[in-house]
This record gives C-alpha cells, structure tokens and sequence, in this order.
C-alpha cells in the first residue's frame, strides 16, 4: 500500500461495442512493466461480445475489475470508474486505443522524479484504421506530436495552457494522467448524456492544477475508425450535445472571472468562441429540424451576447466566430 493508496495507477477503460478492439485494448493494459497498476473496466451496456472479452480478462487477472451499467454513455462510464479507483493516480483510455507497452512506466518514472504532480500530460501516434477516413495531418501533428513544441519543464496547469492553446492544447482526457485526490478536491467529474464531454473535464483540470508536467513520449495510440464517435455523425444528439456543452464551458468560464492573468482568461474565452462556431457547423451539417435547430441558435446567440455585453475587446479568432454566426443565421 503506498500511504493511503492500495496501488499507484488506476486505468479506466469504458466499453460500448467494440469487441473487434477490446482485445488489442486490453492486453496493451494487462501487459504493462509495472505491478502496481488497477485496471477498473466500466461496460457501458455493450451489446455484442465485448462484455464476455471483459469478464475472461477479469477471471483471468486478480487487478482486473468488471463493472456494467446500463447504457449512459462515455462520461457517465468514465465518471462510474472513477467512484471505484483506489489508485493515487488516474489513467482514462478508450477501449478502440491502446497504450505502448511502457506506457506507465514512464509515467512511474516521472512521478518518481518529481512527486505529487496532479498532471502528467504525454503524447500520442495516430493510426487511421481506413483511407475513407478523412486525415487532417496538419492538426495531428500540433495537437499529438508536440515533442520540441511546447516546454517539458514543471509548471502550472494555467500557465501550460496559457502556452499551448489553442495550437498545441489537446482536449483528450487520455492523454495525461490525473492526481486522484485533485481531481475530488475540485470535484472535476465528466458531464453526463452528452458528447464532447472531455472539453469540460479538460479545462477544468488544467486549470485548476497546482503542478503539471509534459513528458514528450508518444505512450497512446489513438485510433480513428469508421463507425466511432468521432467519425460518425449523429444527427440531433450531435447538435444538442455540443449546444450543451458549449453552454457549459461559457458558464464555468465565466465563473472563472478574474482568478487568471488577462491572457488565460482571453484564452478560456477564445475556447468558448470555438466552441460556438463548433456548434454552428453542426447547424449547418444537420438541417432538417427547423424548428429545434432555430431555439438552439437563439439560445447561442444569447449566451454569446451576455459574454460580450461587458467584454467588446475580441480577438481575430472571436470577430470570425460572430460573423460566421450572423452568415449561418
């Protein structure tokens, strides 16, 4: 037992439907360098094999724990693993990826180094399962390849993300590994029944660090894959998720008011203003519900106008934002 702690790491894997890459997944984790690792596997109501892969990992391993639920979705998942880590620290990884094989092990070693970090952000390599696969070479090697680009020694989490938003800041819950015990002291958990949920936790958490450090290792390895969240399209649930999530964000930045220097806050802000012209290529790629799509962008533009109503001085980024609204309105 190390303190209070039963083991060093936990790893929280949710599961929906992904049995053609649970296994990869999985023995990536079981296969680690390390003994002290808690494997926490959150079966988010799977409908295919993927709950008996999970089940056979977990008779077969002692670290390995099985828990389902009723399907709530990828925050709900993650939010349920993380009641039950016992770990001083918290690794989230999506069961379509996987890790190198020292991938905790170099994290080990930093913490070993330098104790009592809350973040230790790293790097990923990004596979494209199919050439149907739209690649964006360009944001993948700002965003996951960002060795020589931003700085690795110890700092702040706002002055880390004062440095690499928004053209090295990765929005990815897991690429960094989390101080348990911070992210309860904030109470930084993921929103619930939405998508984009990481935009959320991963403000929050940056900036509510003390201590952060970036090691520049490329330790996941992110897959993109035709029929996943990211590449497929939902409709609706796409809109009102990211609406929702935008909504989110304007508010805990607002909240936030006057805690950072001028540049975080302008940052935070310019994530919002993305966020908005996010939601406003959804308006644009989803046409067809009128009636909700009209409520949905009056509610944006409101939100948009009380962060204005005070703050006039925008940067290039938020005028394009704006005008970019009153051109899809």
């Amino acid at each position: 037992m190390i303190g209070e702690y039963k083991v060093k790491f936990t790893v929280i894997i949710p599961v929906y439907n992904v049995e053609w890459y649970l296994t990869r997944c999985l023995e990536s984790v079981v296969q680690q360098k390390i003994q002290d690792l808690e494997v926490i596997i959150v079966d988010d109501g799977s409908l295919d094999r993927s709950g008996w892969i999970c089940m056979e990992y977990a008779e077969k391993y002692s670290n390995v724990k099985y828990f389902r639920q009723r399907n709530a979705g990828l925050g709900a998942a993650r939010n349920a693993g993380l009641k039950q880590a016992q770990g001083e620290y918290v690794i989230f990884l999506d069961s379509d990826d996987y890790w190198s094989e020292d991938c905790v092990l170099h994290i080990q070693e930093c913490l070993a180094e330098v104790s009592c970090l809350d973040i230790v952000y790293f790097d990923a390599e990004v596979i494209y399962e199919s050439e149907k696969i739209l690649r964006n070479d360009e944001y993948d090697s700002k965003t996951y390849y960002r060795k020589g680009k931003i700085r690795e020694e110890i700092c702040t989490g706002a002055e880390f993300y004062r440095e690499t938003y928004p053209k090295h800041f990765n929005v990815s819950a897991c690429m960094a590994a989390y101080r348990r015990a911070f992210l309860l002291e904030y109470g930084i958990w993921f929103p619930e029944n939405v998508l984009y949920e990481d935009y959320l936790f991963s403000l929050q958490s940056i900036l509510k660090a003390h201590t952060v450090k970036y090691l520049p290792l490329n330790l996941y390895f992110r897959r993109y894959r035709e029929g996943s969240i990211m590449t497929s399209r939902k409709g609706q649930q796409c809109v009102r998720s990211m609406t929702e999530v935008f909504m989110l964000v304007a508010d805990y930045v607002e909240s936030e008011r006057g805690k950072y220097e001028e540049i975080v806050f302008r940052k935070m802000r310019d994530l919002v203003f993305t966020l908005a012209h996010m939601c406003l290529q959804e308006f644009y790629n989803n046409a067809g519900y009128e009636a909700e799509i009209h409520k949905i962008k009056i509610d944006v533009c409101w939100k948009m106008y009380a962060l204005l109503r005070e703050n006039n001085d925008l940067w290039l980024e938020e005028w394009v934002s704006l005008i970019l609204l009153v051109l899809y309105w």
